[in-house]
């Protein structure tokens, strides 16, 4: 509970402080990245190790964000989930959001991931990325943050996770409007 109460007074400070928010939702990936770029000018909502279920849990607070928000989706490593992201992204669209935003799964270093035991490959990433493309609901622009990283470079250590200079080039990515 003591979670939930603290993500809902960070989405609604970012709401009151910006009339034009910039919501970042992601998993431990998205994480790495609040914790290496240096701004109060976005909104994190993002847990290490969640997927698609869990929108479910922070959609309310997500709700109460001005419809003037641009919403950056980043859900999907974690499980793989093409309808329950599909279905999320469409709730999304439907609550009327100025802008949402799929942002595709960023690369997987396969070496490094398999040697720290994950078992998602890029292979597997881009597979869901196409997926998800193929289907994705109208009103959603994308950004292909998969093919920016392979195209820039990137370094995760353990395979999935960013170093700072990753994130950093990923979250400028994100949030230029």
């Amino acid at each position: 509970m003591k979670k939930l109460v603290t993500l809902m007074l960070l989405l609604l400070t970012c709401a009151v402080a910006e009339a034009n928010p910039i919501v970042l939702i992601g998993d431990s990936r998205f994480v790495g990245m609040s914790m290496a770029v240096d701004t109060e000018d976005v909104c994190w909502v993002c847990e290490g190790g969640v997927g698609a279920a869990y929108y479910d849990a922070v959609r309310d607070d997500i709700a109460r964000l001005p419809r003037t928000a641009t919403v950056v989706y980043n859900l999907g490593v974690n499980g793989l989930d093409v309808d329950g992201n599909l279905a999320n992204l469409a709730d999304l669209v439907n609550l009327g959001f100025a802008d949402v935003v799929f942002a595709t799964v960023t690369p997987v270093d396969d070496e490094n991931a398999a040697a720290y035991g994950y078992d998602v490959t890029d292979a597997d990433v881009r597979a869901y990325n196409a997926a998800v493309l193929a289907k994705l609901p109208p009103g959603v622009r994308v950004i292909d943050a998969h093919a920016a990283l392979w195209a820039e470079g990137f370094n995760a250590s353990d395979g999935l996770h960013y170093d700072a200079a990753t994130s950093q080039f990923l979250f400028n990515l994100l949030t230029r409007r």
